[in-house]
């Protein structure tokens, strides 16, 4: 399946390490949600793909591999349910919604 044969997601159940709290946005790529790793007490977005449509395979490959402060940091991924988890650096105070209308312009 999706990247797991190649050990790049990790396995086990997500939501042993992360707590979901509230959904922040949706989008045609998933759902996002604040969220706590519960080892740390740290906030965490975590943005759940359904894995029915493959061509989110990139994002999670792009995302691990951007390391720039103007980029939100990727933290790890999970499959699970039939799920992508993206787990990734929670950043306060804003949403993209605006910036998608402009890329539609």
């Amino acid at each position: 399946m999706l990247f797991l044969s190649e050990g790049i997601v990790s396995e086990g159940n997500p939501a042993k390490k992360y707590t979901l709290q509230q959904q922040i946005g949706q989008g045609s790529c998933g759902t996002v949600f604040r969220g706590v790793d519960i080892a740390t007490g740290g906030q965490v977005a975590i943005k759940k793909i359904l894995l029915g449509d493959q061509k989110h395979q990139s994002e999670k490959v792009v995302l691990s591999s951007m390391r720039h402060p103007n980029i939100i940091r990727y933290i790890d991924s999970y499959l699970f349910n039939e799920e992508l988890w993206l787990v990734m650096e929670y950043v306060e105070g804003f949403t993209l919604a605006p910036f998608k209308l402009l890329s539609k312009r």
